[in-house]
């Protein structure tokens, strides 16, 4: 987005938040002195969700985002009828930027915003995914000791079965034994 911007839009600095998720901005700065100082320009966009073109800093209630910028250009990035980030761009001079830059960010905003939302939907797909693929195996080696236990308790009755009845005999053999010794020794 950044070569892009550079490509297409002339101007010295630019400034990108992408709200990835709750509580997870992503945030890009580029051609000035690096992170923002002010943000109350870039939640004015947000809020408002639509695109702003600042002719004189200085003249204007908001404050530059970095100290090199003297006149900005800024569109929300949408997706999906929602604001999911914003871009500035600025420039050192006055009037640097007219209508048709501020259109074209507006274009290519809403088309990074797009991509972005695409991208954050298949990185949730594919954690939603990866989670399937463990319950999945989570339920298969349940199964499996299912299985398992099952096997071992029918093993156990077949050999308990004739245990029993062994055990059975014994005991009335020996009972036997006990009570008549003679008969047993026949």
């Amino acid at each position: 987005l950044c070569r892009l911007l550079a490509d297409t839009i002339r101007h010295q600095e630019g400034v990108m938040f992408y709200f990835w998720d709750e509580g997870k901005t992503v945030r890009r700065a580029w051609g000035g002195a690096g992170k923002p100082t002010d943000l109350s320009l870039l939640a004015a966009v947000e809020k408002s969700g639509q695109p702003l073109m600042v002719k004189d800093l200085a003249q204007s209630p908001f404050k530059a985002p970095s100290p090199g910028m003297v006149s900005i250009i800024a569109s929300p990035l949408l997706a999906h009828d929602k604001v999911c980030g914003v871009v500035v761009l600025g420039a050192p001079v006055k009037d640097a930027f007219g209508q048709e830059q501020l259109d074209q960010l507006r274009l290519i905003a809403y088309q990074a915003g797009m991509a972005f939302s695409n991208a954050r939907l298949f990185q949730q797909v594919v954690v939603a995914r990866q989670q399937l693929e463990e319950s999945q195996e989570s339920l298969i080696q349940s199964s499996k000791m299912s299985a398992i236990g099952k096997l071992a308790a029918g093993v156990a009755h077949e050999l308990n079965t004739p245990l029993g009845v062994m055990h059975l005999a014994l005991e009335q053999a020996l009972e036997f034994l006990q009570e008549r010794p003679e008969t047993a020794q026949r």
